[in-house]
């Protein structure tokens, strides 16, 4: 895994933090989206304690953050996060995903389904496999209902938080 460590060193999270301090993300149009900004960046990809994730971005224009899945000898590049605000964004985007790819090298790409980069070839998903999804409306307000919360468990809902 330490062709893994040297990408991600290149590709580095903590970069792309110092990169997005001050950052308005771009609010998507989709009804399925993460609300995303800094903290939630930090804590749920930087921060993470199961899985290094790697990332680029430029504040004001762009953003990708993806992990590395070893697939017995191939790397399977995931995209988890992407975000790009206009036509210029977009463009800034495609030429660091391009970048990660150059470096990389992955057999597979994977992304969740998104409009910045539907129908380009070497992108897969999202696959009819996996455990079902329950689908909720996201709650601004009494944000404190599982300050008690302490029964987790090593499962897939409970685990698929990292």
């Amino acid at each position: 895994m330490a062709w893994a460590y040297i990408i991600l060193q290149k590709f580095s999270l903590d970069a792309v933090c110092i990169e997005l301090e001050g950052e308005s993300f771009p609010v998507p149009k989709s009804v399925f989206h993460s609300p995303l900004s800094l903290p939630y960046i930090s804590w749920r990809f930087r921060d993470c304690p199961v899985v290094k994730y790697g990332g680029m971005a430029s504040k004001g224009s762009y953003g990708i953050i993806f992990r590395l899945k070893p697939l017995k000898s191939f790397i399977e590049l995931r995209i988890c996060e992407q975000w790009a605000f206009g036509r210029d964004g977009l463009s800034e985007m495609q030429q660091a995903l391009g970048k990660i790819i150059n470096a990389v090298r992955p057999v597979l790409i994977t992304a969740a389904p998104c409009a910045f980069i539907a129908g380009n070839r070497g992108f897969f998903g999202p696959f009819a496999k996996g455990p079902q999804t329950t689908l909720r409306q996201l709650n601004y307000s009494q944000l404190d209902n599982f300050a008690g919360f302490k029964t987790w468990l090593p499962s897939i809902g409970a685990m698929e938080l990292f």
